[in-house]
């Protein structure tokens, strides 16, 4: 399971727009990671800790690059980070 640390735009400056404030923290598991493919991230629960069901769905993923308990999801339009919990 993964929770989304941050999302930032390309230049790296936070995504405070439209639905971007309410996905940081939320938890769930990370599916179909591929460059060249969408992402998908299955919600288990939302930022405050409550039960979420549904998906988030990336633009294209271009880059990852993955440490130890850490992966970065680079898209068209958004760095994603992710903590493994």
């Amino acid at each position: 399971m993964y929770k989304i640390e941050s999302i930032a735009h390309k230049d790296g400056t936070e995504r405070i727009d439209g639905r971007y404030p309410l996905r940081k923290g939320c938890k769930g598991d990370i599916y179909h990671l591929k460059a060249g493919d969408c992402m998908y991230f299955e919600y288990v629960t939302d930022n405050k800790g409550n039960d979420k069901t549904g998906y988030l769905r990336t633009s294209l993923v271009e880059k990852i690059e993955e440490s130890d308990d850490v992966i970065v999801v680079y898209t068209l339009n958004s760095v994603y980070k992710f903590i493994r919990i």
